[in-house]
């Protein structure tokens, strides 16, 4: 069975934040955050869903750089998707490109008889 891994794991003292992509069917992605408190109990280490008023300040800090890393890879990825339509909009041979604001202002210019 494979096990799905997280994109990436943020770690402030004890508080360990991983995040996930998860795809959508249309090809996009939305992004989730899981939070675990890591703890030794005795020799072993134990890991908890549940945080105390002495770990939320963590807690806070992870998920604020949880946030920031999702905001840059959404915005990197915006930033391809709009290289990629302007990379395939140049492609596309003038005459087949919708009509831009020059063809718009020359016709203009036609119909009050000045072009």
């Amino acid at each position: 069975m494979d096990k799905t891994k997280p994109l990436h794991h943020l770690r402030y003292g004890s508080v360990e934040g991983s995040i996930w992509e998860n795809l959508t069917q249309g090809g996009g992605a939305f992004y989730n955050v899981t939070f675990a408190k890591h703890y030794k109990d005795g020799d072993e280490w134990k890991t908890s869903q549940s945080f105390g008023m002495g770990d939320l300040l963590e807690l806070t800090k992870v998920a604020d750089h949880a946030h920031t890393w999702i905001a840059r890879l959404q915005e990197r990825a915006r930033e391809n998707s709009r290289t990629e339509q302007t990379q395939e909009r140049r492609s596309v041979p003038r005459q087949e490109q919708g009509r831009g604001y020059s063809d718009r202002v020359g016709r203009q210019e036609q119909r009050r008889g000045r072009g």
